[in-house]
């Protein structure tokens, strides 16, 4: 997807200032976990990209460009998600496994 696209370039970009540590291991295992427990994907990977962005805020700060680029990967994720996330309020959105219609 287009978030998935930028958040690569971004790291390949700025690899000095993203460390992958244990806390973003955690995180993405989280994530999984949540899609487990919901098994709705794009649930997920919004609360995935929010949490990066929040760990990138934690521990880049000072880094404004980082966690502004973190902030607008979380902007695209939301407004390419908004048919799921109108989807998943109407009730509407299909769970992992399930048939479409």
């Amino acid at each position: 997807s287009l978030v998935k696209s930028f958040g690569a370039i971004y790291l390949l970009i700025c690899e000095n200032t993203f460390s992958f540590s244990i806390s973003h291991v955690n995180k993405i295992f989280c994530d999984f976990c949540f899609i487990a427990k919901t098994k709705y994907i794009s649930l997920g990977s919004m609360t995935l990209v929010t949490l990066y962005a929040v760990l990138v805020t934690i521990t880049a700060w000072g880094d404004w460009m980082a966690i502004l680029w973190a902030w607008v990967l979380v902007a695209l994720c939301v407004w390419r998600h908004r048919a799921n996330i109108q989807r998943l309020i109407n009730g509407t959105e299909a769970k992992i496994g399930q048939k479409a219609k």
